[in-house]
């Protein structure tokens, strides 16, 4: 019996210390989780993120409204010509009938009608305001087009050729084309509006995590709260409780959010075009996931040395610093930069969170690169939080002045051991 009690000692033991760090931990969940600020810029978050999605969709023409006016085999020929250029250039058309010219023009001036065309021997394309090149928009590029086209039509009649022979020259078929390297399996343009949308979501989230931490540290230490706590719990079980409570909360708004995004482009039929999907939106959570876990210790550990407000930024400035560098190189690799250095720093665990997502969905390396990126940033954030957890444990009860790094490496807290 002995024997039994002595080896279930163990095992009650651990039970009971991680119940104390669930006590813990969801005390520092329901502390945010209860706060009104934080529910108020969860709706604002979640508002920001559908607008986002849902007004670029709405302003989407729907399609390019063409009336036609002449005889019927005119007609009939203008509008097969209108249709194949449509087809090419990506655009869709719908066609309106028209009685004639002036219903045509009114229309026009109302807004209801983009092109009339005057089909004839000699047709014409009438406008409400004549763009200056094809570049102005889409609407104005399938103009051009459409001119050209129905011009070639007018001369190939004039011509004399058959309507088959029309038919041979006006869709030719194309000569292959082969390229040397694998086109990408999306396009860049939609990668771009991806990585643009999670470097934004992990900065912001994690700094409003490093907040948190750094917030709640520092008030328990300089009103003496730490004290009480640490009656009760170790330090590394209150720094365990802090990390994963406050995470928990912030990669739960993370995937909020991300479903409010996936919802939205469901909803306004984007969810493919625009590049929301499941996927896309699980890369960037794990991400952010991969970003906390090796800078929360870290903010934490630093918050520890703090013995009022006003110290804060003199200690997270050099903490802050690799998001800032992250955060800006991001976004220069967005803007066409490129380089060694941008792919060494997508492999550096403290701007691997920013640098290769934006790489991977701008397809610029291979997934096999992506994933050892974030597997040597998971691996250093454990002796980043074996480390930071050590800081922790020596600085959390020092009060009245800011405690040195190095003075804490050098001694050990009584009756704790490291």
């Amino acid at each position: 019996m002995s024997d039994r009690g002595e080896s279930a000692s163990p095992d009650r033991s651990s039970r009971r210390w991680w119940s104390e760090v669930r006590v813990a931990l969801g005390r520092e969940a329901s502390t945010r989780l209860s706060s009104k600020g934080f529910a108020i810029a969860l709706m604002f978050s979640a508002l920001v993120v559908a607008a986002a999605i849902a007004i670029p969709a709405s302003m989407k023409s729907k399609g390019i409204s063409i009336g036609i006016v002449g005889n019927p085999a005119a007609t009939l020929s203008t509008r097969s010509v209108l249709a194949a250029t449509a087809r090419a250039a990506g655009e869709k058309v719908y066609f309106q009938p028209l009685s004639g010219t002036a219903e045509g023009k009114r229309m026009l001036l109302s807004g209801r009608l983009k092109i009339m065309v005057v089909a004839s021997k000699h047709p014409e394309l009438v406008v409400k305001k004549q763009p200056r090149s094809p570049q102005t928009s889409s609407s104005a590029a399938f103009l051009f087009q459409a001119s050209e086209r129905l011009g070639l039509v007018s001369s190939l009649d004039s011509a004399g050729l058959s309507p088959f022979q029309m038919r041979a020259v006006l869709a030719p078929v194309p000569i292959p084309v082969r390229g040397l390297l694998p086109s990408p399996k999306a396009q860049q343009n939609t990668g771009r509006a991806v990585s643009v949308a999670g470097v934004l979501a992990t900065f912001a989230l994690l700094q409003t995590a490093a907040g948190w931490l750094v917030t709640g540290i520092v008030q328990e230490k300089s009103n003496r709260v730490v004290e009480i706590l640490l009656s009760t719990i170790r330090p590394l079980q209150l720094l365990i409780a802090k990390v994963v409570g406050i995470g928990a909360v912030v990669i739960g708004q993370a995937a909020l959010l991300g479903v409010v995004a996936l919802v939205t482009s469901a909803a306004v039929g984007t969810l493919s075009g625009h590049g929301v999907t499941v996927v896309g939106v699980s890369v960037a959570v794990g991400w952010l996931v991969v970003g906390y876990a090796f800078y929360s210790v870290v903010f934490a550990a630093a918050a520890s040395l703090v013995a009022r407000q006003e110290e804060v930024q003199v200690v997270l400035l050099p903490m802050m610093l690799p998001m800032l560098v992250g955060y800006a190189t991001a976004f220069a690799i967005l803007g066409g930069l490129a380089g060694p250095a941008l792919t060494i720093l997508a492999w550096l665990p403290p701007t691997a969170p920013f640098d290769m997502p934006v790489l991977y969905a701008m397809h610029a390396v291979p997934a096999w690169e992506a994933a050892g990126s974030a597997l040597l940033a998971l691996a250093s954030s454990v002796l980043v939080a074996r480390f930071g957890a050590r800081v922790y444990e020596r600085a959390i009860l020092r009060t009245g002045q800011r405690v040195r790094l190095k003075e804490i490496l050098r001694t050990q807290p009584k009756g704790q051991k490291i």
